[in-house]
């Protein structure tokens, strides 16, 4: 048996405030299952979500380059859920369902240097993270600072992290990930 999922409906309150909802307003039954498994430990899930969020909007990577690497992420894990959120600051950034259908390739021309780079890397992250080294990191230091590397280093594992997160607890889930 995994964690139980709590009904959406009924998530502890430091977690309902992130649901998403429905046209009514209510919580959705899909979309929220992290934050449904996370009910069991709703402080320790509030502030991961917190440092999230930080990283979207107070992040120096921004929320069009953090989209980016989330789905380049679940590209890889091709979860359902990871594939169909879009973030709504992400779509105001320009990302559309064109540019993240081009994403595999990297094939847009709206996709500056830097988050080719950025997006390369996050694609590496979750296909084979065992093969990124100092090159790839001098690479990324080409087009990126200090603190973005960390930034996108830190989202990258929470991507990824999450994913395997959701996957452990829901084999139905529908992601593969790589061992």
């Amino acid at each position: 048996m995994t964690i139980p999922m709590a009904p959406a409906d009924q998530l502890d309150p430091a977690l309902a405030r992130y649901a998403a909802r429905d046209a009514d307003g209510n919580p959705r039954e899909t979309g929220n299952e992290l934050l449904q498994f996370w009910n069991a430990i709703p402080d320790a899930a509030r502030r991961l979500i917190e440092l999230e969020m930080e990283l979207w909007h107070s992040g120096s990577l921004g929320p069009r380059l953090a989209e980016l690497v989330r789905l380049a992420i679940a590209n890889h894990t091709s979860c359902p859920v990871c594939l169909s959120i879009r973030h709504p600051a992400a779509r105001a950034a320009g990302v559309d369902e064109q540019l993240i259908a081009a994403l595999p390739e990297l094939d847009d021309d709206r996709l500056t240097e830097r988050e080719r780079v950025a997006v390369a890397f996050a694609d590496r992250f979750g296909r084979d993270h065992g093969s990124i080294d100092a090159e790839h990191y001098q690479q990324l230091a080409e087009h990126l600072d200090e603190r973005e590397r960390a930034e996108l280093t830190m989202l990258c594992s929470l991507f990824f992290g999450m994913g395997r997160f959701l996957e452990t607890l829901t084999r139905d889930q529908g992601c593969p990930l790589p061992a």
